[in-house]
């Protein structure tokens, strides 16, 4: 059984009382991770351009302890980041917990054109850096309760990846977050990323861009190379997820966490 926010010990996971905010939050890790903080207790907006999912997503979950809606939001627009916070300072008045999520491939070469530099640097990198300002004056009302993840990527620790510009721009999430965990420290506000390795998602199956035949050869391709012997899967980074956003993970800020199954070593 969940404690509740009265009983719960220090270094408990219950998020009990508390709103999460997930970007990009209507499939994938994303809506796992956001059902897994729910099912603690909190309070959860799902946030995805893909309104309509993540109501979806929202309105058919089995009944949890914590609460959880749905908003549309273009994270790759500030005009759409500054109308969200506004809902959330309105709506809660309080932000314990944002999970940024959202991130775009891009193109498997160097040469590209500006257009499609923007557009990944703008959801991969700046959304998360608009989110960060726009979440600070809500989450300074939780301080000491209050987290901040980014969605980074193993491609992040090492050249490899199949997009240059995929890597360059979860690099820059993981420099970003040792700048704002400095900063927003003092104020009580933690901020770590998750890099996961290989995660059967949607957004995975879609980079490889294999028919289904293939796609599985692939997968079993990779998990050879795993130390683990496996791919992961969404629950293994809503666990994480889960564990950064909560008083369990209260001392850890400033941080990289892989999650690849070895993969990195």
């Amino acid at each position: 059984m969940l404690n509740t926010l009265n009983n719960r010990t220090d270094h408990d996971q219950s998020l009990a009382d508390r709103v999460a905010l997930v970007i990009g939050g209507a499939s994938g890790i994303g809506l796992a991770s956001g059902l897994a903080m729910a099912q603690r207790g909190a309070c959860v907006l799902l946030a995805d351009k893909e309104g309509s999912a993540a109501e979806a997503a929202a309105s058919q979950t089995d009944p949890l302890p914590g609460k959880v809606e749905a908003f549309q939001t273009d994270a790759s627009s500030t005009d759409d980041l500054r109308e969200l916070f506004s809902y959330v300072d309105r709506k809660f008045g309080k932000l314990n917990i944002l999970f940024c999520n959202v991130g775009a491939t891009g193109p498997n070469e160097f040469d590209l054109t500006e257009e499609a530099f923007d557009a990944v640097i703008d959801l991969n990198l700046k959304s998360h850096y608009f989110a960060t300002n726009l979440a600070a004056p809500i989450m300074r009302r939780c301080a000491g309760e209050a987290s901040v993840i980014y969605m980074s990527s193993a491609a992040a620790l090492r050249a490899g990846s199949p997009s240059p510009l995929y890597s360059i721009s979860k690099s820059g999430v993981l420099m970003m977050m040792r700048c704002f965990a400095r900063e927003l420290g003092p104020d009580g506000i933690r901020v770590n990323a998750v890099c996961p390795g290989h995660i059967v998602t949607r957004f995975s199956r879609n980079w490889l861009n294999l028919p289904d035949a293939d796609y599985r050869k692939a997968i079993e391709d990779r998990a050879r190379r795993i130390p683990l012997g496996r791919v992961g899967q969404v629950q293994d980074v809503a666990n994480v997820v889960t564990f950064l956003a909560s008083d369990q993970s209260g001392f850890i800020t400033g941080q990289a966490i892989a999650i690849d199954g070895g993969a990195s070593a």
